[in-house]
């Protein structure tokens, strides 16, 4: 599983906010691969409360600009990212 570390926080500059995987070497929204969990919202989304993702834990940071990283209840790694738009 790839580890995001290389991912710099600038995010802040970007549009609509978005939880997102990161699985393969690929960016996979939040809503495919939290409709089959167990921990979701009804809805089937992530449980994303007050900026915290409650399904999952916060992994250590590497470095101060690195985007805030999750690790989900399925172990799959996940950050929040605001996508142009």
């Amino acid at each position: 599983m790839p580890t995001c570390a290389g991912l710099q926080s600038g995010h802040e500059r970007l549009g609509v906010p978005m939880l997102v995987f990161l699985m393969d070497e690929q960016i996979v929204p939040a809503q495919p691969v939290c409709q089959t969990c167990l921990m979701a919202t009804a809805g089937g989304g992530p449980r994303w409360q007050s900026g915290r993702l409650r399904c999952g834990t916060a992994l250590p940071k590497l470095s101060a600009s690195q985007l805030d990283l999750y690790q989900c209840s399925m172990g799959f790694q996940a950050t929040y990212v605001e996508d142009e738009g």
